[in-house]
C-alpha cells in the first residue's frame, strides 16, 4: 500500500502523504523534502527524548477509533531538471539525507551523459 503519492501535470506537482514515507525534490543540487512526516519527533525533541524512534500519529491501515487519516497534500511548481524521490522509512532510518542528495546527484549526472 503506497502512503506517498505524486501526481504530474504540465507544469505543477501534486503531492500526498500519510505516515512517515516521504518525498524529497533534488532541485538545483539541494535535496529537500516536500512531504510532512506525521509523527512525534517534535514532541520527542522538546522533551529532550533520543532513546527511541518517533511515533506515527496518522497512518493507513489501522482501526478507525485509534486514528484519522489527514493526509498532507501540497501543490507545487516544477522546476527545470528536478528529480524526485519517493521513499519509506526504511531508506530514511538507514541513509542520511546528504548521501541520498549525493546518490541523486550521480544518477541526474548519468543520466545527461546517457543523452548525450
Amino acid at each position: 500500500m503506497y502512503r506517498c503519492n505524486i501526481v504530474f501535470s504540465e507544469n505543477k506537482v501534486d503531492i500526498c502523504n500519510v505516515g512517515d514515507s516521504r518525498i524529497y525534490r533534488l532541485c538545483k543540487k539541494k535535496l529537500v523534502q516536500i512531504s510532512e512526516d506525521h509523527t512525534d519527533a517534535k514532541m520527542l525533541a522538546k522533551q529532550g527524548a533520543v532513546n527511541r524512534k518517533p511515533r506515527l500519529t496518522r497512518c493507513i491501515g489501522i482501526s478507525k477509533e485509534e486514528m484519522t487519516i489527514e493526509p498532507y497534500l501540497e501543490v507545487e511548481n516544477i522546476e527545470n531538471k528536478d528529480r524526485y524521490l519517493i521513499c519509506s522509512d526504511g531508506l530514511t532510518d538507514m541513509v542520511s539525507e546528504d548521501e541520498i542528495c549525493r546518490m541523486l546527484q550521480n544518477i541526474a549526472m548519468w543520466h545527461n551523459a546517457q543523452r548525450n
